[in-house]
């Protein structure tokens, strides 16, 4: 029998013969990173800022993307809306190099960002729309909406245990009642006597909170609050 010269994706070559890849990754990654083995023993990687990622073997694994959070509005406004998300199964190859994006939060107050993109190559995530006047935004497909006025963030997505791309909670004129963001990093609206919203958690796609009601005593102006920035996750087979 002939050796082998060249494998498919998610083999590697050992003494002539194509075996099936590495269930652990080896890597560099020029941005921030952090590995996690607590699921069963399974290696996950958390890229948290942009870089360049370059595979050191053969490996399988799926892959989230999560987009950067909407930011909240002002004045009893709308939560943002959580980062959209997309799944994929990825075969990495030896020194395979691949450019990541991790998109920011969307700013919150008067004018309201939608959050970043996303992006591991050429595959992407958007990010969350922001809330409009008293209307939340709107999140990814699975992802959470932002709270409207006095409602709270909509719930994100499960992702090996974790959620993420929560909706950000409404502003309401009612002291101690805040509503709160969604599962998945939604910041919590702010409630009345001029209270902020919440930001939504850094690395998970949440939206921003929604800004209090304003009343005549407020020295500024009831913010809402600026998005979570998004995240790659890749979770080795």
């Amino acid at each position: 029998t002939g050796q082998c010269s060249a494998c498919n994706d998610g083999y590697e070559l050992k003494n002539g013969v194509c075996e099936q890849g590495s269930n652990e990754l080896l890597f560099t990654y020029t941005g921030s990173f952090i590995e996690d083995y607590s699921t069963e023993g399974k290696q996950k990687i958390i890229l948290t800022s942009s870089g360049t990622l370059k595979a050191m073997n053969s490996a399988n694994a799926t892959i989230l993307l999560v987009g950067g959070g909407g930011g909240g509005s002002n004045h009893g406004g709308g939560g943002g809306g959580g980062g959209y998300t997309t799944t994929i199964k990825h075969s990495f190859v030896t020194n395979a190099s691949f450019n990541i994006t991790i998109g920011e939060g969307g700013a919150g107050e008067s004018k309201p960002k939608q959050g970043g993109t996303t992006l591991f190559g050429t595959t992407q995530a958007l990010g969350g729309m922001p809330g409009i006047g008293e209307n939340g935004g709107t999140g990814g497909e699975g992802t959470g909406n932002g709270g409207s006025y006095g409602q709270p963030g909509e719930n994100g997505i499960a992702f090996d245990g974790t959620y993420y791309g929560g909706g950000g909670g409404g502003g309401i004129f009612s002291r101690g009642r805040n509503q709160p963001g969604g599962l998945g990093g939604g910041g919590k609206g702010g409630a009345a006597f001029c209270e902020h919203g919440e930001k939504g958690s850094p690395n998970t796609g949440g939206g921003g909170g929604g800004g209090g009601q304003r009343i005549p005593d407020c020295t500024s102006s009831a913010r809402g609050a600026r998005g979570g920035s998004g995240v790659v996750i890749i979770l080795v087979n």
